[in-house]
């Protein structure tokens, strides 16, 4: 299944325990259409549109031999969009946003991910200037 399996695996797993919370339901036009629901419209509704940005790079991963590895990179760039916004929704419309522990894994996952973008692009544009040398 892979990763990409197993995260559109849990994120049905939260939709489905949405629709089926007796205190506060979802619809399925809630959870498929942004900015629709009552509760928290905003950051619920980036949620949505972060299930939206995983579909897409999930798909794009099995069809990449199709659509080409640069227009593979270029979508996958958007798996970071994606990750911010799951994490503000996370951050503002999760039950348990207020516990410690929860925060320490928002904080702790959003810093690894800041690193290692970091370090990405720091070596990407290392990379293209080491090009330059050479070609010079």
């Amino acid at each position: 299944m892979g990763v990409q399996g197993g995260e559109v695996g849990f994120t049905a797993l939260h939709v489905i325990v949405l629709m089926l919370d007796r205190y506060l339901p979802f619809s399925l036009l809630q959870v498929l259409v942004p900015f629709t629901n009552v509760y928290r419209p905003l950051w619920v509704g980036l949620g949505v549109i972060s299930l939206y940005l995983l579909a897409l790079v999930t798909v794009t991963f099995y069809l990449r031999k199709r659509i080409g590895m640069r227009a593979f990179r270029l979508i996958h760039v958007l798996s970071l969009l994606g990750y911010l916004g799951v994490t503000l929704h996370a951050l503002y419309a999760g039950t348990d946003s207020a516990l410690s522990a929860t925060q320490l894994i928002y904080k702790g996952s959003f810093l690894t991910v800041i690193f290692l973008t970091t370090y990405w692009l720091v070596n990407l544009a290392m990379g293209k200037s080491r090009k330059t040398v050479r070609a010079q």
